[in-house]
């Protein structure tokens, strides 16, 4: 059974109205005295003791707080181009977080097909997705101009590991398996638009200690290739 989010744990008692309340009552049939897990999105759980029913929300007291439940000994930031399709961006942000994700910037690029996202949208999606999944660490979701993005990165260290997906220069542009055996902590994948980087911003990554990679034979579609990179990094740090 997934996780209820709230954005505090540091409370004795909160609330669930609207469709959490339903959910609760009239989905899984809790009844006052039954306990649920509950989140905060930044690695605490808590266990949560329905305290009151009423007819439009009920009442919960938090008990046994735990922090940094699931923290992992790496992260993962991908930078992806939003798609044409919102619903394609919004699959990709829920399967990410599915799989596990501590960020996710919307890059802008000069090919870009979409300029704008609905930023609070993406985020309501990757609420739902964690609780699904019962994950316990929510992403930040940025979006943000390609140039922006580079000059916010810190200096680079031995630890970090930076990539861009190209689609040029295959025959010679490593797989991403490859660059993943390293021991790095600190990984970071950018994932361009359906009609790929400029060469001018590839040179722009290159500056910045990004190394072309590629995602296998096949051109993926730019939330698949997202997709694709998160599960690569996961299933190579085994988590």
């Amino acid at each position: 059974m997934g996780h209820y989010y709230i954005d505090n744990l540091d409370v004795e008692m909160f609330k669930l109205g609207d469709e959490e309340h339903k959910h609760l009552i009239k989905v899984l049939r809790k009844q006052v005295g039954d306990r649920v897990q509950v989140t905060d999105g930044k690695g605490g759980i808590a266990e949560a003791e329905i305290v009151s029913i009423q007819k439009q929300e009920s009442t919960l007291q938090l008990l046994n707080r735990q922090y940094e439940v699931g923290k992992r000994d790496f992260s993962l930031h991908i930078g992806v181009a939003p798609t044409k399709n919102s619903n394609r961006i919004e699959w990709m942000v829920e399967k990410c977080v599915e799989i596990g994700i501590e960020k996710i910037s919307l890059i802008i690029t000069e090919r870009s097909e979409r300029k704008h996202v609905d930023l609070p949208r993406l985020q309501r999606l990757s609420i739902a997705a964690l609780k699904q999944s019962s994950g316990t660490y929510l992403p930040v979701i940025e979006a943000i101009p390609l140039k922006q993005f580079f000059n916010a990165l810190p200096s680079p260290t031995p630890k970090m590991l930076r990539m861009i997906a190209w689609c040029e220069d295959r025959s010679v542009t490593p797989h991403i398996a490859k660059l993943l055996s390293g021991n790095h902590s600190d990984i970071v994948l950018l994932i361009g638009p359906e009609g790929d980087f400029t060469a001018q911003e590839v040179e722009m990554a290159r500056a910045h200690q990004f190394q072309p990679i590629q995602l296998g034979n096949k051109i993926l579609r730019t939330e698949t290739a997202a997709v694709y990179g998160c599960c690569a990094v996961s299933l190579f740090k085994n988590q």
